[in-house]
Protein backbone atom coordinates (compact mmCIF):
# COMPACT_ATOMS: atom_id res chain seq x y z
CA UNK A 1 0.00 0.00 0.00
CA UNK A 2 2.49 2.45 1.13
CA UNK A 3 4.25 1.53 -2.74
CA UNK A 4 1.38 2.64 -4.51
CA UNK A 5 1.01 5.83 -2.16
CA UNK A 6 4.34 6.98 -2.90
CA UNK A 7 3.05 6.41 -6.79
CA UNK A 8 -0.29 8.31 -6.31
CA UNK A 9 1.54 11.17 -4.76
CA UNK A 10 4.63 10.98 -7.30
CA UNK A 11 1.83 11.27 -10.16
CA UNK A 12 -0.37 14.20 -8.48
CA UNK A 13 2.81 15.81 -8.04
CA UNK A 14 4.05 15.55 -11.47
CA UNK A 15 0.22 16.60 -12.84
CA UNK A 16 0.92 19.44 -11.00
CA UNK A 17 4.33 20.59 -12.20
CA UNK A 18 3.12 20.38 -15.61
CA UNK A 19 0.01 22.11 -15.50
CA UNK A 20 2.12 25.04 -13.62
CA UNK A 21 4.78 24.76 -16.96
CA UNK A 22 1.61 25.10 -19.56
CA UNK A 23 -0.45 27.44 -17.44
CA UNK A 24 -0.10 31.00 -19.09
CA UNK A 25 -0.51 34.84 -17.72
CA UNK A 26 -3.54 36.52 -18.38
CA UNK A 27 -3.85 39.53 -20.93
CA UNK A 28 -4.87 42.73 -19.84
CA UNK A 29 -7.10 44.89 -22.69
CA UNK A 30 -5.13 47.93 -23.90
CA UNK A 31 -7.06 50.72 -21.31
CA UNK A 32 -6.11 54.72 -21.70
CA UNK A 33 -5.18 56.92 -21.65
CA UNK A 34 -8.67 59.13 -21.54
CA UNK A 35 -9.10 62.95 -20.65
CA UNK A 36 -12.06 63.81 -18.59
CA UNK A 37 -14.37 66.92 -18.39
CA UNK A 38 -14.02 68.16 -14.86
CA UNK A 39 -17.83 67.85 -13.66
CA UNK A 40 -18.71 64.71 -16.41
CA UNK A 41 -19.45 61.18 -15.29
CA UNK A 42 -16.38 58.80 -16.50
CA UNK A 43 -16.86 55.18 -16.58
CA UNK A 44 -14.36 52.62 -17.77
CA UNK A 45 -15.12 48.99 -18.22
CA UNK A 46 -11.74 46.56 -18.08
CA UNK A 47 -11.48 43.47 -20.17
CA UNK A 48 -9.29 40.80 -20.20
CA UNK A 49 -9.00 37.48 -21.74
CA UNK A 50 -6.82 33.81 -20.66
CA UNK A 51 -5.75 31.49 -23.19
CA UNK A 52 -6.14 28.76 -20.83
CA UNK A 53 -9.68 29.93 -19.91
CA UNK A 54 -9.48 30.38 -16.43
CA UNK A 55 -11.34 32.36 -14.25
CA UNK A 56 -10.35 36.20 -14.16
CA UNK A 57 -9.95 38.88 -10.90
CA UNK A 58 -9.65 42.17 -11.52
CA UNK A 59 -8.36 45.14 -9.18
CA UNK A 60 -7.45 48.93 -8.92
CA UNK A 61 -4.11 49.47 -6.79
CA UNK A 62 -4.28 53.19 -6.76
CA UNK A 63 -3.26 56.95 -8.14
CA UNK A 64 -0.81 59.38 -7.93
CA UNK A 65 -1.08 62.98 -8.94
CA UNK A 66 -2.57 66.33 -7.49
CA UNK A 67 -5.13 65.75 -4.42
CA UNK A 68 -4.70 61.91 -5.02
CA UNK A 69 -5.15 59.81 -2.05
CA UNK A 70 -3.57 56.74 -1.34
CA UNK A 71 -6.58 54.41 -2.88
CA UNK A 72 -7.73 56.19 -5.79
CA UNK A 73 -8.19 59.82 -7.45
CA UNK A 74 -10.65 61.15 -5.25
CA UNK A 75 -12.70 59.67 -2.62
CA UNK A 76 -15.20 60.23 -5.12
CA UNK A 77 -13.66 57.40 -7.81
CA UNK A 78 -14.50 53.68 -7.35
CA UNK A 79 -13.61 50.55 -8.51
CA UNK A 80 -16.07 47.44 -8.75
CA UNK A 81 -13.94 44.00 -9.13
CA UNK A 82 -16.83 42.12 -9.95
CA UNK A 83 -18.17 43.78 -13.25
CA UNK A 84 -14.41 45.23 -13.76
CA UNK A 85 -15.79 48.79 -13.32
CA UNK A 86 -13.96 51.98 -12.63
CA UNK A 87 -16.34 55.38 -11.98
CA UNK A 88 -15.25 59.19 -11.20
CA UNK A 89 -16.71 62.18 -11.48
CA UNK A 90 -13.86 64.71 -10.92
CA UNK A 91 -14.36 68.17 -9.46
CA UNK A 92 -12.83 71.54 -10.88
CA UNK A 93 -10.86 71.47 -7.82
CA UNK A 94 -9.09 68.16 -9.40
CA UNK A 95 -7.77 69.66 -12.44
CA UNK A 96 -4.67 67.13 -13.16
CA UNK A 97 -2.91 64.39 -14.35
CA UNK A 98 -3.58 60.83 -12.39
CA UNK A 99 -1.57 57.82 -12.99
CA UNK A 100 -4.10 54.87 -12.08
CA UNK A 101 -2.97 51.09 -12.30
CA UNK A 102 -5.36 48.43 -12.95
CA UNK A 103 -4.57 44.72 -12.56
CA UNK A 104 -6.38 41.35 -13.93
CA UNK A 105 -4.90 38.23 -11.98
CA UNK A 106 -5.67 34.32 -11.78
CA UNK A 107 -8.74 34.16 -9.14
CA UNK A 108 -6.86 30.90 -8.08
CA UNK A 109 -3.28 32.13 -8.07
CA UNK A 110 -3.18 36.31 -8.24
CA UNK A 111 0.25 36.41 -7.38
CA UNK A 112 2.19 33.92 -10.11
CA UNK A 113 0.00 35.11 -13.01
CA UNK A 114 -1.17 38.76 -13.72
CA UNK A 115 -0.63 41.59 -15.77
CA UNK A 116 -1.64 45.29 -15.78
CA UNK A 117 -1.00 48.42 -17.23
CA UNK A 118 -0.65 52.03 -15.64
CA UNK A 119 -3.11 54.71 -16.95
CA UNK A 120 -2.95 58.73 -17.12
CA UNK A 121 -6.31 60.02 -16.72
CA UNK A 122 -6.10 63.94 -17.36
CA UNK A 123 -8.69 65.89 -16.14
CA UNK A 124 -9.48 69.35 -17.65
CA UNK A 125 -11.44 72.08 -17.56
CA UNK A 126 -14.63 71.49 -19.01
CA UNK A 127 -13.73 74.52 -21.88
CA UNK A 128 -10.57 72.96 -22.59
CA UNK A 129 -11.93 69.61 -22.94
CA UNK A 130 -11.80 69.62 -27.02
CA UNK A 131 -8.43 71.08 -26.93
CA UNK A 132 -7.08 68.57 -24.60
CA UNK A 133 -8.65 65.57 -26.41
CA UNK A 134 -6.77 66.70 -29.86
CA UNK A 135 -3.31 67.08 -27.65
CA UNK A 136 -4.04 63.49 -26.71
CA UNK A 137 -4.91 61.85 -29.56
CA UNK A 138 -4.53 64.40 -32.79
CA UNK A 139 -1.89 66.89 -32.52
CA UNK A 140 1.36 64.32 -32.99
CA UNK A 141 0.57 63.79 -36.67
CA UNK A 142 -1.60 66.68 -37.45
CA UNK A 143 0.11 69.81 -35.80
CA UNK A 144 -0.54 71.28 -32.85
CA UNK A 145 -3.12 73.76 -34.34
CA UNK A 146 -4.40 70.90 -37.02
CA UNK A 147 -2.63 72.95 -39.68
CA UNK A 148 -0.54 69.39 -40.85
CA UNK A 149 2.28 68.02 -39.26
CA UNK A 150 3.51 64.41 -40.98
CA UNK A 151 -0.31 63.77 -41.73
CA UNK A 152 -2.45 66.82 -43.73
CA UNK A 153 -3.99 69.51 -42.03
CA UNK A 154 -7.76 69.03 -40.07
CA UNK A 155 -9.05 72.34 -39.05
CA UNK A 156 -12.68 72.63 -39.47
CA UNK A 157 -13.18 68.80 -39.29
CA UNK A 158 -16.63 68.07 -38.26
CA UNK A 159 -17.87 65.69 -35.29
CA UNK A 160 -19.33 63.01 -38.23
CA UNK A 161 -15.97 63.30 -40.54
CA UNK A 162 -14.00 62.60 -37.39
CA UNK A 163 -16.16 59.40 -36.36
CA UNK A 164 -15.90 58.08 -39.84
CA UNK A 165 -12.30 58.52 -40.35
CA UNK A 166 -11.44 56.42 -37.25
CA UNK A 167 -14.05 53.73 -38.39
CA UNK A 168 -12.53 53.62 -41.93
CA UNK A 169 -8.55 54.53 -42.11
CA UNK A 170 -6.70 52.07 -40.62
CA UNK A 171 -3.84 53.85 -38.98
CA UNK A 172 -6.41 55.49 -37.47
CA UNK A 173 -8.68 52.70 -36.08
CA UNK A 174 -6.87 51.88 -32.56
CA UNK A 175 -8.28 55.28 -31.38
CA UNK A 176 -12.02 54.50 -32.61
CA UNK A 177 -12.31 52.80 -29.17
CA UNK A 178 -11.43 55.78 -26.74
CA UNK A 179 -13.49 58.52 -28.87
CA UNK A 180 -16.85 58.93 -28.35
CA UNK A 181 -19.67 60.39 -29.94
CA UNK A 182 -19.39 63.70 -27.89
CA UNK A 183 -15.64 63.47 -27.67
CA UNK A 184 -15.75 63.87 -31.06
CA UNK A 185 -18.04 66.57 -31.06
CA UNK A 186 -15.72 68.46 -28.42
CA UNK A 187 -12.64 67.40 -30.74
CA UNK A 188 -14.89 69.43 -33.81
CA UNK A 189 -15.55 72.39 -31.60
CA UNK A 190 -11.17 72.79 -30.95
CA UNK A 191 -11.01 72.43 -34.72
CA UNK A 192 -13.43 75.30 -35.98
CA UNK A 193 -11.81 77.65 -33.24
CA UNK A 194 -8.44 76.59 -35.02
CA UNK A 195 -9.85 76.95 -38.14
CA UNK A 196 -11.43 80.87 -36.93
CA UNK A 197 -8.13 81.34 -35.42
CA UNK A 198 -5.44 79.97 -38.25
CA UNK A 199 -7.75 80.38 -40.83
CA UNK A 200 -8.48 77.08 -43.32
CA UNK A 201 -6.46 76.86 -45.99
CA UNK A 202 -8.94 75.78 -48.14
CA UNK A 203 -10.36 79.50 -48.30
CA UNK A 204 -6.64 80.86 -47.73
CA UNK A 205 -6.17 84.47 -49.46
CA UNK A 206 -3.15 85.19 -51.21
CA UNK A 207 -3.16 88.93 -49.59
CA UNK A 208 -1.97 87.43 -46.45
CA UNK A 209 1.19 86.45 -46.09
CA UNK A 210 1.81 83.34 -45.07
CA UNK A 211 4.49 83.71 -42.83
CA UNK A 212 1.76 85.32 -40.50
CA UNK A 213 1.03 82.34 -39.28
CA UNK A 214 3.48 80.06 -40.63
CA UNK A 215 6.80 81.77 -38.06
CA UNK A 216 7.88 78.57 -36.77
CA UNK A 217 6.43 78.97 -33.30
CA UNK A 218 1.99 80.02 -34.30
CA UNK A 219 2.83 76.94 -36.60
CA UNK A 220 5.44 74.90 -38.84
CA UNK A 221 7.99 77.89 -40.49
CA UNK A 222 11.17 77.53 -42.77
CA UNK A 223 13.72 75.10 -41.88
CA UNK A 224 17.10 75.50 -41.20
CA UNK A 225 18.32 74.13 -44.36
CA UNK A 226 15.64 75.92 -46.02
CA UNK A 227 17.75 78.64 -49.07
CA UNK A 228 18.16 81.89 -47.51
CA UNK A 229 14.63 84.01 -48.87
CA UNK A 230 12.26 86.96 -48.17
CA UNK A 231 10.07 85.33 -50.52
CA UNK A 232 6.71 84.60 -48.58
CA UNK A 233 5.95 80.41 -48.83
CA UNK A 234 3.42 81.30 -51.40
CA UNK A 235 5.98 81.94 -54.10
CA UNK A 236 6.81 78.32 -54.11
CA UNK A 237 4.35 76.53 -51.98
CA UNK A 238 0.96 75.23 -52.40
CA UNK A 239 -1.52 75.45 -49.38
CA UNK A 240 -2.06 71.89 -49.80
CA UNK A 241 1.71 70.85 -48.82
CA UNK A 242 4.95 71.51 -48.82
CA UNK A 243 6.05 69.90 -51.54
CA UNK A 244 7.60 72.61 -54.12
CA UNK A 245 5.58 73.47 -57.24
CA UNK A 246 7.33 76.59 -58.57
CA UNK A 247 9.94 78.70 -58.29
CA UNK A 248 10.03 82.40 -58.05
CA UNK A 249 13.75 83.66 -58.28
CA UNK A 250 13.25 87.11 -57.58
CA UNK A 251 14.04 87.78 -53.85
CA UNK A 252 16.68 84.81 -53.66
CA UNK A 253 19.64 86.63 -52.02
CA UNK A 254 22.67 83.70 -51.75
CA UNK A 255 23.04 79.96 -51.26
CA UNK A 256 22.15 79.07 -55.43
CA UNK A 257 24.24 76.33 -54.98
CA UNK A 258 21.89 74.53 -52.57
CA UNK A 259 19.59 73.73 -55.27
CA UNK A 260 21.92 74.12 -58.15
CA UNK A 261 23.86 71.41 -57.35
CA UNK A 262 23.85 69.42 -60.69
CA UNK A 263 21.46 66.79 -59.14
CA UNK A 264 18.83 68.34 -57.74
CA UNK A 265 18.76 71.35 -60.65
CA UNK A 266 21.38 72.41 -63.03
CA UNK A 267 24.63 73.17 -62.14
CA UNK A 268 27.87 74.47 -63.30
CA UNK A 269 28.44 73.39 -66.53
CA UNK A 270 31.93 71.50 -67.36
CA UNK A 271 33.37 74.44 -69.20
CA UNK A 272 32.62 76.72 -65.85
CA UNK A 273 35.62 78.65 -64.90
CA UNK A 274 37.15 77.11 -61.70
CA UNK A 275 35.46 79.57 -58.63
CA UNK A 276 33.85 79.09 -55.60
CA UNK A 277 29.93 77.92 -55.35
CA UNK A 278 28.83 81.71 -54.72
CA UNK A 279 26.48 81.43 -57.87
CA UNK A 280 25.60 84.77 -57.22
CA UNK A 281 28.55 86.39 -57.21
CA UNK A 282 28.41 86.90 -60.95
CA UNK A 283 25.10 85.36 -61.72
CA UNK A 284 21.62 87.09 -62.10
CA UNK A 285 18.91 85.19 -59.52
CA UNK A 286 16.49 85.64 -63.00
CA UNK A 287 18.97 83.55 -65.21
CA UNK A 288 21.93 82.27 -65.70
CA UNK A 289 23.59 84.31 -68.91
CA UNK A 290 24.52 86.65 -69.48
CA UNK A 291 26.23 87.16 -66.71
CA UNK A 292 26.25 90.32 -65.11
CA UNK A 293 29.21 90.77 -63.56
CA UNK A 294 31.72 89.26 -62.47
CA UNK A 295 33.55 89.36 -59.16
CA UNK A 296 37.06 88.01 -59.52
CA UNK A 297 37.74 87.25 -56.01
CA UNK A 298 35.75 84.17 -56.76
CA UNK A 299 38.10 82.45 -59.21
CA UNK A 300 40.28 80.03 -57.40
CA UNK A 301 44.21 81.23 -57.65
CA UNK A 302 46.05 80.47 -60.91
CA UNK A 303 42.76 80.38 -62.82
CA UNK A 304 42.88 83.36 -64.68
CA UNK A 305 44.03 82.14 -68.05
CA UNK A 306 40.32 80.08 -68.03
CA UNK A 307 38.95 83.03 -69.52
CA UNK A 308 41.92 85.18 -70.20
CA UNK A 309 44.36 82.73 -72.22
CA UNK A 310 48.52 83.94 -72.90
CA UNK A 311 47.29 84.56 -76.48
CA UNK A 312 44.89 86.85 -75.75
CA UNK A 313 47.19 88.66 -73.91
CA UNK A 314 49.40 88.80 -76.51
CA UNK A 315 47.39 90.58 -78.96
Amino acid sequence: MRHYGFLLAAALLSACVEDAQTNHPPVLDEIGPYVISAGTPFQLTLTANHPDGNSLSFASDGAVGPNANPYTPSSAAQFFPLSALFTWTPTSAEIGDYSVEFRVSETDTPDLSSDSEVVTLRVVAPENYGQALFETHCASCHGKTAGGATSKGVRGASAPEILTTLQNVDVMRTLAPKISENEAVAIAETLALFAQTYGSHDDFDPAVRCMTCHDGQTATGQSATHLPTTNDCAACHTTAAWKLTQFDHANILSGCVTCHNGILVIGKPGVHATTTDVCEACHSPEKFYPVIQVDHSQVMPNKCYECHPPIALAR
